[in-house]
């Protein structure tokens, strides 16, 4: 706004203006420090009887202002300020008259000159009266009655340009405010704020921030003294999709002005397309702002919930679906792992005393093997790998002495280890066993026939379980000579008893 200069001079009987009732959007004072008392019955003005700030904002190259008081009584010390300068009307320069206590009314007309077009500018008339009960003031701004519109374009809750119906003060919960702002409450310019409050931050980077669907939005506050550097983003949603802009904004400061503007427009945007909804936040960059109140045509919605599209809902499953069979698959081999025994864990291996007993071919009694037939049945049947072992034929097994032992005095570890010229654990293993060394004998199986004796990793351990068995069983005295006809059919007792020497 360009600098005003403010002419004033004191006049006698009408200065064709009309006066501004009190309490309206335009003509405020702050507090409850009036009343309607009447100094004097040629003023409509309140009365002050305590301090008081108080604002007129208008349109137009004129203002009257009229002032009852006490003689000798006027209040001291008081200021006013025009669009944010100072224009010197003192007490000094009002008449304080002749008789104590009689009452006196001055008019003043104030005539403002700027660069500007004088019928088309808005101007804000800012005062402190610093009124008590035995120095009251009662006070009366009217306005230019030859004006075509008094009212003001830009300023207050009125402003004519602003085609908006609603507002929201800054204390709504509307308005969502990052950290680093104060909001206070009837303090100092606070008192020419609408509802008397405001919300300030010179901290860069903080930011306020609503939405709404409509047509225009303002944002107030006051001004006028620093300048401040903004960004304001917008995000404008529209059924699923959401766009997103921002810009930047400077209001420029003056530093010749003693007071800020208030109730000033900060930021606005008109002519938005209806029934969009956006999100507006304003940043300081630099600067220091505080805002008012926020009008708007249209309402404050919510932040529209943004779905998802499909083609990401099917990513989204796709994905998921792939880690859940992923995972099924770990953990089903992980339960077939632990379900299945691992019947190599004993090949190769040197098992000792403190070896886990494996279950013998045996049946319960000592004395009672399985039979071959049936043990060969459950082998073939159970698909297990194969170990062969060549050796005599069943025709000439009986009196071949192709298997013998000699005695190793060089071993003397009390374990059993089985040797092997190709072994490889993923393939069937025959004709490739050539001995054993069992509690450090070393026991050796030759061939000479053509049939040979297919053993399963399973079978050999048990061949070995039962060779010890035997073992104990001698040398406590108990082992029976005899048997179960079944026992001298059984391959796999034959062998035992054959490594045992029993």
């Amino acid at each position: 706004m360009s600098s005003s200069i403010v002419l004033f001079n004191l006049v006698q009987g009408d200065t064709n203006t009309t006066p501004l009732r009190s309490g309206t959007d335009n003509f405020h004072v702050s507090g409850d420090g009036y009343n309607s008392t009447r100094l004097s019955s040629e003023l409509s003005g309140p009365t002050l009887s305590t301090s008081a700030w108080l604002y007129v904002f208008f349109r137009g190259s004129k203002l009257s202002l009229g002032l009852s008081y006490r003689a000798q009584s006027l209040p001291t010390e008081w200021s006013f300020w025009m669009d944010g300068h100072d224009f010197n009307l003192t007490t000094s320069s009002v008449p304080s008259g002749d008789s104590a206590g009689s009452t006196l009314t001055a008019r003043y007309l104030i005539k403002i000159q700027s660069s500007a077009a004088n019928q088309s500018t808005d101007h804000q008339l800012v005062a402190y009266i610093p009124a008590t009960k035995d120095r009251p003031l009662q006070i009366e701004p009217g306005v230019d009655n030859n004006a075509q519109d008094t009212i003001p374009a830009t300023f207050g809750m009125s402003a004519k340009d602003v085609q908006a119906a609603n507002a929201i003060d800054n204390t709504s919960p509307s308005l969502i405010y990052s950290s680093g702002w104060s909001h206070s409450t009837g303090s100092f310019w606070d008192l020419l704020c609408w509802n008397e409050t405001s919300s300030k931050t010179n901290e860069a980077g903080a930011w306020v921030e609503t939405t709404f669907a409509g047509t225009d939005i303002w944002f107030f506050g006051y001004i006028g003294i620093d300048g401040v550097h903004l960004n304001v983003s917008i995000t404008e949603y529209t059924g699923d999709q959401k766009r997103a802009w921002s810009k930047e904004h400077f209001i420029k400061g003056d530093a010749g002005m003693k007071v800020p503007l208030v109730q000033s427009p900060l930021f606005n945007e008109t002519n938005i397309p209806a029934n969009l909804a956006r999100t507006y936040r304003i940043t300081v960059i630099s600067g220091s702002i505080a805002l008012d109140f926020v009008r708007f045509q249209g309402t404050v919605v919510d932040v529209p919930a943004q779905r998802q599209h499909p083609r990401m809902n099917l990513i989204l499953i796709a994905t998921l679906g792939a880690i859940g069979a992923f995972m099924l698959g770990v953990l089903s081999l992980l339960f077939l792992k632990r379900r299945r025994p691992r019947k190599e864990q004993l090949v190769g291996r040197n098992i000792g005393p403190d070896a886990p007993t494996i279950r013998s071919f045996y049946a319960a009694s000592t004395n009672t093997a399985v039979s071959g037939r049936l043990h060969r049945k459950r082998t073939e049947d159970d698909h297990v790998e194969w170990a062969r072992f060549s050796g005599p034929s069943r025709s000439t097994q009986r009196s071949s002495t192709g298997i013998h032992s000699e005695i190793d005095d060089s071993l003397q570890s009390s374990h059993l280890t089985l040797e092997s010229q190709t072994m490889h654990s993923s393939e069937p293993l025959r004709s490739s066993i050539s001995s054993f060394g069992v509690n450090g004998r070393r026991v050796a199986i030759e061939s000479s026939g053509s049939e040979g004796l297919q053993l399963s990793m399973d079978d050999l351990a048990r061949v070995i379980q039962r060779v010890k068995e035997l073992e104990n069983l001698a040398n406590l005295g108990t082992l029976s000579s005899g048997g179960q006809p079944e026992e001298k059919t059984d391959a796999l007792e034959q062998l035992a008893r054959r490594i045992a020497g029993v």
